[in-house]
Formats: structure tokens, C-alpha cells, sequence
């Protein structure tokens, strides 16, 4: 299943190559359950968006 979707509309950003999303996707999915301390640091700052 790909979740990513082509759109033709002028952006601010480049995207290099669309088709990569869904590895990227995974890549992070991984990431999430090997680093609890990232999730931790996501909930506490969800709210106030430092960055």
C-alpha cells in the first residue's frame, strides 16, 4: 500500500524523489520502536512545537 501521493501544485520545497516516502516511512516506523527515548521527547514537546 503507498501512501504517498503525487501533487501537482507550486510548493516552497523540493522533493528529490517521491517514490522513496514509503521506505522513508518504514525507516521510521523502525526508529520509533528501537529509540523510546525519541517518543518520549515527541509527547513532551507535541504541544509546543519548538521547531
Amino acid at each position: 500500500m503507498s501512501t504517498a501521493k503525487k501533487v501537482e501544485t507550486k510548493q516552497d520545497y523540493k522533493v528529490a524523489d517521491i517514490t522513496l516516502a514509503d521506505w522513508g516511512r518504514r525507516e521510521l516506523d523502525i526508529a520509533e520502536g528501537e529509540m523510546p527515548a525519541l517518543m518520549a521527547m515527541r509527547a513532551k514537546y507535541r504541544d509546543s512545537k519548538p521547531l
